[in-house]
């Protein structure tokens, strides 16, 4: 019988850890309620290009590549931010700003494995969009405190 481990850079989260994460999760919701940010979510996979344009070459030369059945060039997100900003510049685009948008979830970068570090890691992010305001950069600081 073949048996199958989890892929280099990868893990499990057996039910103690998960409910850890989940924890962490949970407060990091807390925060997002507590400073009126609204939780959206976005795809694990988006365009190369939407993600190439956006991420610097360092993560851009450690992204998940690949071919979709249709032909199209698509990427595993190594990051939240080029996702986020689509979606307001296309489903919110005509929300009234600033728009405080939070997401928590997977990201993928082809990382070197070490102690802490994986290829799949969880991330919240909170994105204030819309102001250039300085108290919007503070808003994040303070929020990222709470955490």
């Amino acid at each position: 019988m073949t048996t199958f481990s989890v892929l280099r850079g990868m893990r499990d989260f057996l039910p103690k850890e998960a409910k850890v994460m989940r924890f962490i999760e949970g407060k990091a919701r807390e925060v997002a309620r507590l400073y009126s940010y609204m939780e959206v979510i976005t795809p694990v996979v988006e365009s190369y290009e939407l993600l190439a344009a956006k991420t610097g070459e360092e993560v851009r030369s450690r992204m998940y590549v690949f071919e979709d059945l249709g032909g199209r060039k698509v990427a595993l997100r190594p990051e939240f931010t080029a996702s986020v900003a689509r979606l307001v510049s296309t489903s919110l685009r005509t929300a009234s700003k600033p728009l405080r948008l939070f997401c928590v979830g997977s990201l993928y970068r082809y990382d070197e494995p070490q102690r802490g570090r994986f290829r799949e890691f969880w991330q919240s992010n909170f994105e204030l969009m819309g102001s250039q305001r300085p108290e919007a950069d503070a808003e994040i600081l303070l929020l990222t405190n709470s955490l």
